[in-house]
């Protein structure tokens, strides 16, 4: 009931459609990196999701949860999104993306050996109080 009343309000509020998932298992992973840098393959490879894959940027448009079973755990991981710059204030549905991290448990930042925009995307995650 609790997931409806909250899918309802974030309707409501005209955006984070996609965004509202419900917790489950031990502990909330949230894959977190810049467009096309291999979320959706690494939430692929752990969970057997099927989450779409793509060689464009924003293949991703709404969160894709998993589960995985690890020493007896059982974690959800989430694919998410793209975090681009200015993310903190609304680029790229970046608040609705920094949202759903921060009711993550663990942050998993994913990169992309060429590009070197790791501080962008630590700097995004503090401008909106998550801390690294």
């Amino acid at each position: 009931m609790s997931q409806l009343i909250l899918e309802a309000e974030t309707h409501k509020k005209g955006g984070g459609r996609g965004f509202a998932i419900q917790k489950s298992g031990d502990a909330t992973v949230a894959l977190v990196g810049f467009p096309n840098v291999g979320k959706s393959s690494i939430l692929n490879r752990l969970t057997n999701s099927e989450s779409e894959i793509g060689s464009y940027a924003f293949t991703t448009l709404r969160v894709i949860p998993g589960t995985m079973k690890y020493n007896g755990a059982i974690l959800q991981i989430l694919d998410l999104p793209g975090i681009i710059e200015n993310a903190a204030t609304g680029s790229g549905r970046g608040r609705e993306v920094l949202s759903a991290v921060r009711a993550a448990d663990l942050i998993l930042l994913v990169t992309d050996v060429k590009n070197k925009g790791l501080d962008t995307i630590i700097l995004e995650l503090r401008k909106s109080g998550i801390v690294v």
